[in-house]
This record gives C-alpha cells, sequence and structure tokens, in this order.
C-alpha cells in the first residue's frame, strides 16, 4: 500500500508528467539541448526552410563552450562559416583565438545568431522525453521547466543535449558505459594550479592579468590583494560506476574537489569530457548532434576537439532531418507522457534549493548525522550571494552560524564569490552530504499529508522521485509547498506590487554588483528568458560573463502556520517559538501595498525583528519547511526579514529542525521547540532570552482603545490599531465622533484618514473636503535602487483611503482630481486615482479614466515579442551600466496598468481597457502579462 501511495505523485509545480502541460511551439524541427552544434543545426535546418524552435536546459546556448570554459578549439581560422568566425576571434581579429573570447560573448553571439535567423527559442528548459503520437512516429519534444511541463510539437528532432536524452528515450542504441576511470577536465581561473594527486597531468594556457579581489570581503591575513590569474585547464581520471546522472554529480564533485586552490577567482560551470557511451544505432525521426553521435572514436574526438568539425557535423545532420520530414503533413497529437517515474535516490533530508539558505540547510542536517541530498539548479552554492554577485551583507544578524561563515571563508580563499560558494561545497562533502548540480525540483510525493519525497529532473533528462523523511523547500519560491497544495501567494489581480529585479554582470574578481531594473515572475520560465535575454544583451565587454541566477528580491510566499505581518516587524513582536533574529530596514524596492506605508514613512530606521518556527511550517502539509524569500510572511515584512545573514542562519536552523524530526521520529511540527531553541542558543543564532519569551500580541481591548486616542498625536499608534482592524474600526470610529465638538478640523481628518483605510465610509466626507481643499502635491515615480520611504503623498493616501471606504461621497473629488492630471503626472497619483475610483465601484468616473488612458504618453506602453526582439538586438552591447531606463519603464507601464484595470472592472463600454490589458496579457515581460491576465480572468 506505501508503495502504491508512493508512486502517486503530487505535481502542483508541474501538475502532473502526463496531462497538464503546455505547448511550447508547433514546429517542423525542434533542437533538443543548447550546445554549439545544436544551435548550428537550428540555423542550418531553417536556411533549408524548416520551422525551427530550440529549447535549452540553462539561461543560455553554448553550454559546451561557455559552460565548460572550452575555448582552446584546434580549429584553423576558415572565413566561410560565420559563425565560427565569430566564437573563435575576438572583434574581428583572427589571430586572438583564446585571449579575449569570454563566456558572455560566446553567448551573445548565439543569441545574436538565433534572433537573426527568425528561430524560436525557450532556455531554463529541460529537454526530458521523446514526444510520440499514438502511431509511434515522432511528434515532438517533452519539456519541464519552472512554469510546469510542456511540449514542442514537431516532425523531427535534433537531439543536442549532453547525454544524446532523446534518442536514449525514443530507443536508440548507445555503446555499453565501460565502468572505471574516465578522463574529465575542468577549467579554472587563478593565480596557481592545482595540486594534484599522482596520475593526474595538467596543463595551462591564457592571459595573466591582475585581479582586486577586496571588494566587498575582509580577507585573512596573507591572503593576496591581487591575484595575477591564468587560465587552466586541468585534466584527471575519476572512477565512474556507470553512466547515469547520478554517478555524472559525483564526478562532477570530485573534480571540483581536486581542482580547488585559494586564488581561484573563476571557473566553468561543469566539466567536459569525451563520451563513451555514444550513439550506436539511432532511430527514425531523432536526429544526433555533437559527440554523442559518433561510434566511431576517432570522429567522435575530431568534433569533441574541432569546433569547425563539429559545425560541419551539425550542418550535414540538420540537412537529414529536413529531408525526413519532406512527406510529412500537419502537425502530430503527442500521447501523454508516463508519469510513473521511477525511485531514482533515498535519504533522510533532501534540501531543494542550494543558495543562501540551502546551502547551510544542507550543512546543518549532514553535521547532524543525517544523509543529506541537495539539489541546485545552478552551478555552484551561495546563490544570490556568489552566483548573483551580491556579496556583501546589507544589514542582518550576523552572529551564529553566519559568524562561523563569515570567519572560514575567509581562510579558505582570496576572493569572496569563489571561496563562499567552495566553502559551502566542501562542507557538504566533508559531512557526507550528496550534492547534484543543474538538477530541477519539479513537485513532490505526498501520502495524505505528509510530504514524504520530492520529484526531480537531472541534467541528462532523468526524471525520478526521491524518498526523504524531511523536505527542505529553499528555492526562495515557495515550489515545494505550491507543489504540496499549501496556500500561496505572488501576483494578484488587485494591484501589480514588485520589488524590483536585476541581473548581475559578472567581472573576474568583482563581488559585489547589485542591480534592479526589472520586474519578474519567477515562477514563470518564458518570463526568467527574456529577462536574462534583455539584460544579457545589455552587457558590453567590460563583463566576464553574466549571472546564471536572477537577483529577485520578491518572489511567492507561502501563507503557512504563521504569517508575519508588516505591523509584527513595526512593534517588533515576540513568540514562544524564536528561531532567528532579522535585523534591517525597510529596504522595500519599489512601492509598498500594505495600510502601514500609506501613512507612515518607514525611511532608513534599522529594526531588530524575531522570527517564529510557525513562519517556516506549511499550515497544513508536514514533513516540510520552507525558508528563504518563500517564508510565510507579507511582501511588505519581507525586506526586514530576507538580509544574507539571516537567510543563513534560518538555513541552518531549518536543517538542524529536520534533523530533529528525523531522529525523534516526531512530525517536523511536533518536535520540541525548546531543545531547538536550546542548540540555537548554544551555537550563538538566537540570544538566551528568546527562549522565555512569549507572544505579546494579541494586544488588549485597553491598549488598543488607547491607541485610538494616541492617533491624534500624529497617528502615533498606528500600527497597534492595525494587528487588530476589526475592534479598531469602532474604537477609532467612536473617537472620530468626539471631534465633532471639540478638535479641530486636522484631527478629525485623522481620524476619518484612519476609518477610511480601515474600510469605513464614516468619515469619507472629511476625506473629501480635505482632498478639494489641496493642491496635488509631490507625487512618486517608481523608483527600485535605494527606495526606502512611501511611495505615495499624502493627496494619494487620502484618495485610497476613499476608495477602501467604497463611499460615493468623495466621488466628485476624486474626478475632480483625476481631471487635474495629465501625462507629466507622477505615477503615484495615477495609481491613487485608479485605486479610489475602482473601490468606490460608480460608473460615473469611466469618463475620467478614459481620458487619463487616452492621455498621449500614457498608452502604447505594452510589448509584443517582435518589439522586445527588436529591442534587445538595438542595445549598445558595449556600453558600460545597467539599464538606466528601468525605473521610467517601470512607471510608464505600471501607470497605463493601473488606469486600465480601473477602467475595465468599471464596465469599460467601448473596450479600449479590455484592450490595453489584453496587449499586456501577451507582453513577453510576463509580470506584467500574468497581472494582466488574472485581470482578464485568463487562465
Amino acid at each position: 500500500m506505501k508503495k502504491n501511495l508512493f508512486a502517486a505523485a503530487i505535481f502542483s509545480v508541474l501538475a502532473s508528467f502526463g496531462s497538464d502541460f503546455k505547448i511550447l511551439a508547433d514546429v517542423d524541427i525542434v533542437v533538443a539541448g543548447g550546445s554549439s552544434a545544436g544551435v548550428e543545426a537550428a540555423l542550418q535546418a531553417a536556411k533549408e526552410g524548416a520551422k525551427v524552435f530550440v529549447v535549452a536546459p540553462r539561461p543560455y546556448f553554448g553550454e559546451d563552450i561557455a559552460g565548460t570554459y572550452k575555448f582552446n578549439y584546434t580549429a584553423k581560422w576558415q572565413r566561410d562559416y560565420s559563425l565560427t568566425r565569430e566564437l573563435l576571434c575576438a572583434k574581428g581579429n583572427p589571430a586572438a583565438l583564446v585571449a579575449d573570447v569570454t563566456p558572455l560573448r560566446i553567448k551573445q553571439i548565439f543569441d545574436e545568431a538565433l534572433l537573426s535567423g527568425g528561430i524560436g527559442f525557450h532556455t531554463w528548459t529541460q529537454p526530458v522525453s521523446i514526444a510520440r503520437d499514438k502511431d509511434g512516429k515522432v511528434a515532438g519534444v517533452w519539456t519541464v521547466n519552472r512554469s510546469g511541463l510542456g511540449l514542442v510539437k514537431a516532425k523531427a528532432v535534433i537531439d543536442a543535449t549532453e547525454r544524446a536524452t532523446i534518442a536514449r528515450s525514443a530507443g536508440a542504441e548507445f555503446l555499453p558505459f565501460p565502468a572505471g576511470k574516465m578522463e574529465f577536465s575542468r577549467r579554472i581561473i587563478a593565480g596557481e594550479n592545482a595540486k594534484f594527486p599522482e596520475g593526474v597531468s595538467k596543463w595551462a594556457n591564457g592571459v595573466s592579468t591582475k585581479i582586486d579581489v577586496r571588494s566587498g570581503f575582509k580577507q585573512a591575513p596573507g591572503m593576496p590583494a591581487a591575484i595575477d590569474a591564468k587560465y587552466f585547464s586541468l585534466k584527471m581520471s575519476i572512477p565512474m560506476k556507470d553512466g547515469s546522472a547520478r554517478s555524472f554529480a559525483e564526478a562532477e564533485q570530485i573534480a571540483r574537489d581536486m581542482t580547488w586552490v585559494d586564488t581561484q577567482i573563476d571557473a566553468a560551470d561543469t566539466v567536459a569530457y569525451l563520451p563513451k557511451d555514444r550513439l550506436a544505432k539511432p532511430v527514425d525521426g531523432v536526429f544526433v548532434v555533437g559527440p554523442m553521435a559518433c561510434a566511431d572514436e576517432k570522429e567522435a574526438e575530431e568534433l569533441y576537439t574541432n569546433l569547425m568539425a563539429n559545425f560541419a557535423h551539425a550542418r550535414k545532420t540538420a540537412k537529414e532531418a529536413v529531408k525526413s520530414i519532406e512527406n510529412a503533413k500537419g502537425s502530430r497529437d503527442a500521447v501523454e507522457l508516463d508519469g510513473d517515474v521511477p525511485v531514482v535516490a533515498e535519504c533522510d533530508v533532501f534540501v531543494a534549493g542550494a543558495g543562501t539558505g540551502g546551502a547551510p540547510a544542507a550543512i546543518s542536517a549532514s553535521r547532524a548525522g543525517m544523509k543529506v541530498i541537495v539539489a541546485e539548479y545552478l552551478n555552484m552554492m551561495g546563490g544570490l550571494m556568489t552566483e548573483g554577485r551580491i556579496g556583501k551583507y546589507w544589514f542582518g544578524y550576523r552572529e551564529g552560524f553566519t559568524k562561523e561563515i563569515d570567519a572560514k571563508v575567509k581562510e579558505f580563499g582570496a576572493n569572496f564569490s569563489a571561496s563562499k560558494a567552495e566553502w559551502f561545497r566542501s562542507e557538504c562533502r566533508k559531512n557526507g552530504a550528496e550534492i547534484w548540480f543543474r538538477t530541477m525540483v519539479t513537485g513532490v510525493v505526498k501520502e495524505g499529508d505528509k510530504v514524504v519525497g520530492v520529484t526531480v529532473v537531472m541534467p541528462d533528462g532523468t526524471r525520478g522521485k526521491v524518498k526523504a523523511k524531511a523536505v527542505i523547500d529553499a528555492t526562495g519560491n515557495a515550489d515545494l509547498a505550491a507543489a504540496a497544495g499549501e496556500k500561496t501567494e505572488f501576483i494578484t489581480a488587485d494591484e501589480l506590487s514588485l520589488q524590483g529585479a536585476g541581473s548581475t554582470p559578472r567581472m573576474l574578481g568583482k563581488n559585489y554588483q547589485n542591480t534592479d531594473w526589472a520586474f519578474v515572475d519567477d515562477t514563470d520560465a518564458e518570463d526568467l528568458m527574456h529577462f536574462s535575454l534583455r539584460a544579457r544583451s545589455n552587457m558590453g565587454d567590460y563583463a566576464w560573463d553574466q549571472s546564471q541566477i536572477v537577483n529577485s528580491r520578491e518572489r511567492r510566499r507561502m501563507h503557512g502556520a504563521f504569517y508575519v505581518r508588516v505591523q509584527d516587524a513595526m512593534l517588533t513582536r515576540t513568540y514562544p517559538d524564536i528561531i532567528a533574529v532579522t535585523e534591517s530596514n525597510f529596504d522595500t524596492h519599489g512601492q509598498t501595498m500594505d495600510l502601514q506605508f500609506f501613512v507612515e514613512d518607514p525611511g532608513h530606521k534599522r529594526k531588530r525583528v524575531y522570527l517564529p518556527y510557525r513562519a517556516i511550517l506549511p499550515a497544513k502539509a508536514d514533513g516540510l519547511l520552507v525558508i528563504g524569500l518563500g517564508m510565510s510572511a507579507h511582501r511588505d515584512a519581507m525586506p526586514i526579514l530576507r538580509m544574507q545573514p539571516d537567510v543563513q542562519n534560518q538555513g541552518y536552523v531549518a536543517g538542524y529542525a529536520a534533523s530533529m524530526s528525523v531522529k525523534s521520529g516526531k512530525a517536523l511540527r511536533n518536535i520540541d521547540v525548546k531543545a531547538l531553541q536550546k542548540h540555537l542558543v548554544e551555537v550563538g543564532i538566537i540570544p538566551e532570552e528568546c527562549m522565555a519569551m512569549k507572544d505579546n500580541f494579541p494586544l488588549s481591548v485597553e491598549e488598543l482603545a488607547e491607541s485610538a486616542k494616541n492617533l491624534k498625536n500624529g497617528y502615533k499608534d498606528y500600527a497597534k490599531l492595525l494587528t487588530d482592524p476589526v475592534r479598531a474600526r469602532e474604537l477609532v470610529a467612536a473617537e472620530y465622533e468626539k471631534t465633532a465638538k471639540d478638535s479641530s478640523a486636522d484631527t478629525r481628518v485623522i481620524y476619518a484618514h484612519v476609518l477610511g483605510l480601515l474600510g469605513d465610509p464614516r468619515g469619507a466626507a472629511d476625506i473629501a473636503g480635505k482632498i478639494k481643499s489641496m493642491e496635488w502635491d509631490k507625487g512618486w515615480n517608481y523608483r527600485g535602487m535605494g527606495q526606502f520611504g512611501r511611495s505615495v503623498s499624502w493627496v494619494d493616501s487620502y484618495l485610497i483611503a476613499l476608495g477602501k471606504s467604497k463611499a460615493k461621497e468623495g466621488l466628485s473629488a476624486a474626478i475632480e482630481k483625476a481631471g487635474k492630471l495629465d501625462a507629466s503626472s507622477c505615477y503615484s497619483h495615477f495609481r491613487a486615482i485608479a485605486l479610489c475610483l475602482e473601490g468606490i465601484g460608480d460608473k460615473s468616473a469611466i469618463p475620467a479614466l478614459r481620458r487619463l488612458l487616452e492621455l498621449p504618453g500614457v498608452g502604447g506602453k505594452a510589448h509584443t515579442k517582435e518589439n522586445l526582439v527588436a529591442e534587445v538586438r538595438g542595445f549598445n552591447r558595449y556600453s558600460s551600466g545597467n539599464h538606466g531606463h528601468g525605473d521610467k519603464e517601470r512607471s510608464d507601464v505600471l501607470r497605463e496598468l493601473c488606469i486600465a484595470r480601473a477602467l475595465y472592472n468599471l464596465g469599460d463600454s467601448d473596450g479600449v481597457a479590455k484592450r490595453t490589458l489584453e496587449a499586456y496579457a501577451n507582453d513577453p515581460r510576463r509580470a506584467y502579462a500574468n497581472h494582466a491576465k488574472l485581470v482578464l480572468g485568463i487562465k
């Protein structure tokens, strides 16, 4: 019975492997894989007249070159192959075959080649299996990405994956994998060569460069202030049990163990190797390119070492693929993908994500004696801190495990990002944790309400289940909480408010690059693709590479056993189950939504906040903890909870709590929290006084009543009232009635204002009067980086209060104010008018909203895929800096969207608002599109 229950996996991220999927494209030929041969084959197939689509598992193309740093091809210079010429030279100089080629430039070349060729593609998308129709004919390729299961319908497949994933799934025959030692190479950039064990060769070539390593990082004594870095290609023989994804994952870790040096500043994403279990007998409809295609070892080695030969083979194969579909007519409907995937591993604790919280969680659980598997989509640990290059702390409580990390990392190496990532990895290895890089965690397996495992897709397309006694969701996106059926929150139909995101240009030796220029929906793989592409195209030759992680500050969040509100943070709420201390200010990176900040300006003031264990516990599911940006908290509280030092400590807590659950056999929600706290005091994560703390909420009626009286003193104690808005309404209303006789007009407006924000219409006339007495004041245009204070003006706030009161008494005042706006007016004024008129809900406001939407310069800000591609190709690739237009773009779009939404919800008679929202629903900037779809009711 247990086995059958385990086989019934629940997929909320992927829904299921067999029934709920999205058609990504319907084409003649699909290229599976983002290798250089795959791109060349796609270009050739398109030249032959085929409609082509490419799916790549990484966030970029050229993984076999840019991902391995395999720049030293032996191909001779030839002018007749334009793509080869671009890849093998820098700035048109045929002699510079290595020195000036960078991973970034390679990725940009492939981007431009596909865009120029008119070829559609998806990155961040793992090909997993052949798709066949009911007659057994090739019908395309099944894929998996952050959005779920996808299908590219096609009549033939070109398999450009590293391990011939699609050909294997289609039944092609391969040479047997020869167990035993296998030769790998790993390329690093460092000040010295690695010290290999006996019998492993090494060699070096490259360009010597002085690298500053001190940015954002205080080094231990004896570490160099600068590194004379060289490019090393290091060969080694590693024992292989078999050709499984798990064996290759272990080989990757062994290679990293062998090649770390403390002067390392960068390294390739993956190892390189000449495959041994190559294609022996193909199947109809599937064409393999790259070294995997060659049964003959000499031919395979030629393709492995000679880019020209590799491309020539890809072009030949593409022509064969096109010829094979000459008589094929129409698209084919694929039968469902088999959802009954095997168990590929078992462990005590499984950690999904190895970033700021996930890496500490894996270390903590493995130190406690747990058998740990940690899976990560990236190729290094540490997430935003390391791969994302936000390599210095803003605020945060720097005691406990964070203190240990900071001390150990500075002794571990000279350069912060490389050293921190490697220290995390080596600590996991030292304690026996198994590390799977380039692996997608796609869902959970449940028995009743208990999470008993996860589903994964590994780099070679292997789909499987991992049994686990406890699971930690460190995705930062609450992916597994959503998969488990827990309530989550993110983008809604009410209003689009997101903290800004960026994509980091990586400069060798530089550890701090922080950007904020757009919005990202991390649940949407297409959004991740377009965001990365736009950013990459704008990076110039000052950058060595692009970070593969999107530096987003707000993602999908769980609504768990306890939900941290803004007021809990503002009033320093205490709890009996405190497991972490967080310290920061409200670094909001954009506008706020909570009622608190329509009145109070949070400013730059630093606060200490306590986090309860229940905030990382799901409301229903057991066997799961959710940490980092996916924890249970309001979006406007998150800036004070998400600092790197605090999330590191939180990750340690989750790992230790999981180990307590496994050892005791108790559910995660039933572990001995006092014993957990005792350990956390011992390691310095929480002060001892936290163990005696109790919940100081809810506030008494007497304290709320006193707070209502104190409002007249410049909104004093406003936060306390928001802790219990239902009781607060009557208490504030009572004080408001007293102001009719013995208070100033300003005091009466304060009470009316708060009543309105609480949804009470009794003070609407006073609010309207205040609005009419004021001219438009200084508003706010969207600002991401460096935004701390209020994002609304006082007039804005009064209008928003009118809207929340739903009182029609304020309608004329709002319409009058709307009539004074023009295209030069600030975004916050448009937002306030939209929220006000939408809230009141009277159709007589329609003309005022339509006028705003039709003002010259307000409308038409939606993108199509075509003009976004044109924009991407039009960027000045070699300009320095980041997207300076990011704040303006967001202001312009949000202004148009908020007015269109309000007009649509009021009943847009001539359809102008609907047309605007429909344009955004098709916008490749999916954060805007997904909001517009929710407004329109489109699934």
